[in-house]
């Protein structure tokens, strides 16, 4: 490190760190001291903890727990003294165990105490070293996994020391605590602005219901106009007034409660990260394309829609008579529905006259339904991956051991852990497949008789007992990323040495780059004995609690307790499906919104025929049935076409957004979820529909009478 300390330019310091479990509680234990130049502790409120037993905490945590400065907090069989509240720089977001990936700021806490202290504390002890370079450095996570020439020095320095320098657990637990909030403003910024396109749609077909209503119920008054000689473009500016008003109040009104919800929602957000918020300022850039995007969006579409509108000439514009009529494509539907009873001839006739709010309708609906795919799609997005992940695991516990080892044990299952290149993949007959990247996997040797380990394939059948040596087993999220199918083979990058195996199979796990092979195969080609394992699979709970006193402990690398995990990871989704109502509410609002005003113009529209089947004795049950309804099979088809085309969006999206982290989440939609979308959607058209019955049952008798 002095060497390259001197070549790169740059300072480093060892970091110490002890990681405690109580209960459900995980504590990151870091001495404190006052000669630390890089990751110095961000002091919130109180003192730093100079003396023994003194500490300091998160102060979201001690809130939670209402604990105070000066207040005693017990770790292990010790009593600190809280003497302050402080932030680690190099756990923004505290991922302070593999057992618990996403922060809880009820159960995680990062507590400073002084170095005599931490001596003497309990806990599994990591050690690593941070560097800082004396120039300024653009750090990104992809640099570090960059094999391509650039100009980042820390990208440079992997490649070129690569014989001296490796990538382990502890180098990208931390690059992922100290980048993981600006990758999550990226993809939160990406998926924010196609959901702003998605709605979008959804108000240029609000626009263009209500710009084509204003047009045909003035038609006299602008045939007149376009008689004195008015140009249709300039008949159409008039009609810009509801794109431009509502752009305006809907833009300023949204940006004023988007400040108003500001600090809670700031305050909701950083409980995953843990960052002081200090002030607020107002930006500008967002106030303007809150406003101008969707006014300059709609204003020209709806200038369009007016302009095509308003192309007849003033003559067929001062004729009265009704705008339903006989098209090319109700001729068609007439002859579809023509072995149907009269009820559903009529129907879908009316329909069909109107080909515009038909079309309208459809979109309208194929657009919402986007939305409502969207949000049950994500609310099981994460669910699908936790159980394709752990239906396998039988064991409580994953022991990582900090040192290679011999042995045998009857109680816990011994693998042998090993992090490998892919240097090559060649398909079935030997041909070569296109690697983007150099991609590092880890490889576990496993025995054939595993007591807590069952990985199956698609069809439900073991996987190991068949394995043979030279085959490899790998997880779906190898086989999707990296395009590998069975058959192929991968060939290792090792010390001296290439490895090469088959692929025998897939098994279904999106936890990291994992691979199965024999542990007595890994063995001897590493060169190491047949009984060598540097980990465990067990279910022996004396690893529930670890501490010091445990005879192994001094072994220990980290200990992955998977009912924590998994009880981390699905409380965690808990969370964010109940934000997933919220927006299918949303959706169907606006659905509902978006019908009710169609609904309303074809009452309009149809006054004639409604008055004429209350004079034959037709209920307005009845005539809403016939009328009202006449959507329905158009709602419901253009949300199954809606399914398939959210899907292949969101795949895009997420690739988007995963692209450079070696993850594929799969993308499905349960068929019962899709079946409560509908309902949700089917809900809001209904209410709509009801709602416009008011104004057809106050259309008169006498309209039948009137002349058009």
């Amino acid at each position: 490190l002095d060497i390259l300390a001197k070549k790169y330019d740059f300072v480093y310091e060892k970091q110490l760190s002890k990681t405690y479990k109580h209960d459900k509680t995980f504590i990151k234990i870091i001495p404190y001291s006052v000669d630390k130049k890089i990751n110095v502790t961000y002091l919130i409120e109180g003192n730093l903890p100079v003396n023994e037993n003194e500490i300091t905490m998160l102060p979201r945590y001690a809130k939670i727990h209402n604990l105070k400065i000066g207040d005693y907090y017990e770790i292990g069989d010790t009593s600190y003294k809280i003497v302050g509240f402080t932030y680690a720089p190099d756990y923004i977001y505290p991922l302070i165990s593999y057992s618990m990936p996403i922060f809880d700021e009820k159960n995680n806490n990062v507590i400073f105490m002084n170095e005599e202290s931490y001596k003497l504390a309990k806990g599994i002890t990591e050690e690593t070293y941070s560097i800082k370079y004396n120039y300024p450095v653009e750090v990104n996570i992809s640099a570090l996994f960059d094999r391509e020439p650039n100009d980042d020095p820390i990208a440079n320095m992997f490649r070129e020391q690569a014989n001296t320098i490796s990538l382990n657990e502890g180098t990208i637990t931390r690059t992922m605590r100290i980048n993981a909030l600006q990758m999550e403003f990226a993809s939160n910024r990406l998926f924010a602005e196609y959901f702003l396109y998605v709605l979008l749609g959804v108000a240029v077909f609000i626009i263009l219901i209500i710009t084509k209503k204003r047009i045909d119920d003035e038609r006299l008054q602008i045939g007149v106009l376009k008689s004195l000689g008015y140009q249709k473009w300039s008949v159409a500016i008039s009609y810009l007034v509801y794109p431009v008003i509502g752009s305006l109040i809907g833009g300023v009104l949204g940006y004023l409660i988007g400040i108003s919800l500001n600090g809670s929602l700031a305050s909701m957000y950083v409980n995953y990260y843990t960052v002081p918020l200090s002030g607020f300022s107002i930006n500008i850039k967002y106030l303007i394309i809150a406003i101008f995007i969707p006014m300059v969006v709609l204003s020209l579409l709806s200038y369009l829609i007016a302009i095509f509108m308003l192309r007849k000439k003033p003559l067929d514009l001062l004729k009265e008579g009704s705008n339903l009529r006989v098209n090319f494509f109700s001729k068609i539907v007439n002859k579809i529905t023509s072995i149907f009873p009269f009820k559903y001839r009529f129907k879908y006739a009316l329909a069909s006259r109107s080909l515009g709010k038909l079309i309208v309708v459809t979109l309208t609906s194929f657009a919402t339904g986007m939305l409502i795919v969207l949000t049950l799609i994500g609310s099981n997005l994460f669910n699908s991956m936790i159980e394709k992940t752990f239906e396998s695991m039988d064991y409580k516990y994953i022991v990582l051991m900090n040192q290679n080892m011999t042995g045998t044990s009857d109680e816990d299952d011994l693998v042998l852990m090993t992090e490998f290149t892919i240097m090559e993949i060649k398909d079935s007959e030997g041909k070569n497949k296109k690697i983007d990247k150099d991609q590092t996997i880890s490889l576990i040797g496993l025995d054939k008789k595993m007591n807590y380990l069952n990985p199956l394939d698609e069809k439900g059948n073991n996987i190991i007992d068949p394995l043979k040596e030279d085959e490899i087993i790998i997880n779906t999220n190898m086989a999707e990323v990296m395009n590998i199918s069975i058959g192929d083979t991968l060939v290792f990058n090792y010390p001296n040495n290439v490895i090469s195996y088959k692929v025998s199979n897939v098994f279904e796990s999106y936890m990291d780059m994992q691979a199965y092979v024999l542990r007595s195969d890994l063995s001897s080609k590493l060169g190491f004995p047949n009984s060598m394992y540097n980990g465990k699979y067990s279910i022996d709970d004396r690893y529930n609690n670890l501490t010091d006193d445990d005879i192994d402990s001094k072994y220990i690398s980290y200990v992955l307790n998977i009912s924590d995990l998994r009880e981390n990871i699905e409380s965690q989704m808990s969370k964010f499906n109940s934000s997933v109502y919220f927006v299918i509410a949303f959706a169907s609002t606006m659905a509902c919104i978006i019908i009710g005003v169609i609904a309303n113009i074809v009452v309009e529209e149809n006054k004639k025929t409604i008055s004429l089947m209350k004079v034959i004795g037709y209920e307005n049950k009845e005539i809403t049935s016939i009328v009202l309804n006449i959507y329905t099979p158009f709602v419901i088809i253009a949300y199954l076409l809606s399914i398939p085309a959210m899907t292949k969006l969101l795949k895009y999206i997420i690739n988007q957004i995963v692209g450079d982290m070696n993850m594929a989440i799969p993308v499905q939609l349960d068929p019962i979820m899709a079946i409560i979308g509908l309902i949700g959607l089917l809900t809001a058209y209904f209410i709509a529909i009801n709602l416009s019955r008011r104004v057809l049952n106050k259309v008169p008798l006498a309209t039948a009478l009137k002349r058009e």
